[in-house]
């Protein structure tokens, strides 16, 4: 499966509404939680991407590949 770098899916995400509200990390890894409002007024979705610094940049949206995320949440 295709391995995709943050600043791909960071815009995947905001192109769907999401944005970029904390980010914390260390030298193996950065972790972005990711907020979506949804209109409601107790509604407000979070998804974290890992970026996974020790291979190459690679990341994945709550534990998944960004691909096989956007088939189960999108």
């Amino acid at each position: 499966m295709k391995n995709y770098k943050f600043n791909q899916v960071r815009k995947a995400l905001e192109n769907r509404g999401f944005y970029p509200v904390r980010g914390f990390g260390d030298e193996w890894s950065v972790t972005t939680v990711f907020e979506k409002s949804s209109g409601t007024q107790f509604g407000f979705e979070f998804v974290q991407v890992e970026e996974w610094l020790m291979e190459n940049g690679k990341c994945t949206i709550d534990g998944l590949n960004p691909k096989k995320w956007a088939k189960i949440n999108l």
